[in-house]
């Protein structure tokens, strides 16, 4: 499991003593793994109640940006004059 490998790679290196996964979060990892369900997926941190911990397995990527769709930009200036300068700027974006 990943967690577990995260963990022993940070004891062994640089980073020793320093765990990002307890065996709280490895436990329920597993559990989520066995039963995959939201509510399996986060548990309140023991440390502190206001917060929770997520064991899930989310591809947040994926989530975050869901599929593709073409985009374009088209931009128009006119500017000019002798006496009176003006200027003319359009954009759109879709």
């Amino acid at each position: 499991m990943y967690m577990e490998a995260d963990n022993t790679g940070r004891i062994s290196g640089v980073e020793q003593g320093l765990k990002n996964f307890t065996q709280t979060d490895l436990e329920k990892a597993e559990a989520y793994l066995n039963n995959p369900t939201p509510a399996n997926s986060v548990y309140p941190d023991p440390n502190d109640p206001k917060k929770y911990r997520y064991v899930g397995n989310t591809n947040w990527v994926k989530e975050m940006f869901p599929g593709w769709a073409p985009q374009a930009q088209h931009n128009v200036s006119l500017s000019g004059g002798s006496e009176k300068n003006y200027l003319l700027s359009f954009s759109r974006y879709v």
